[in-house]
């Protein structure tokens, strides 16, 4: 599966790439609606749109969000976007 890039029309949404120009990272197109909501859009390959219509499980996988804290003014601040994985999978939890 693949993060489709998006192009905004709407007034106030911002169309990102986030990691862009960390290497180390898979760039993330997404949309950033004006209160504050996060817009990623995927695009399935042809075996997981199979898997999916034989009944198999969706993941998403979000990493446990994080805080940052500035030396200088004591602010703490959460991270705009923690990173995500999405899966299809036939695979069980147990």
């Amino acid at each position: 599966m693949e993060a489709v890039k998006q192009i905004s029309l709407e007034p106030g949404v911002e169309a990102v790439t986030f990691a862009e120009h960390q290497p180390e990272f898979t760039p993330l197109p997404a949309l950033i609606y004006p209160d504050g909501m996060v817009m990623i859009e995927w695009r399935f390959t042809e075996e997981e749109r199979a898997l999916i219509a034989q009944g198999e499980n969706l993941r998403h996988w979000i990493q446990k969000g994080i805080a940052h804290g500035c030396p200088n003014c004591g602010l703490v601040t959460p991270c705009l976007l923690q990173p995500t994985m999405v899966e299809v999978t036939d695979e069980r939890i147990t």
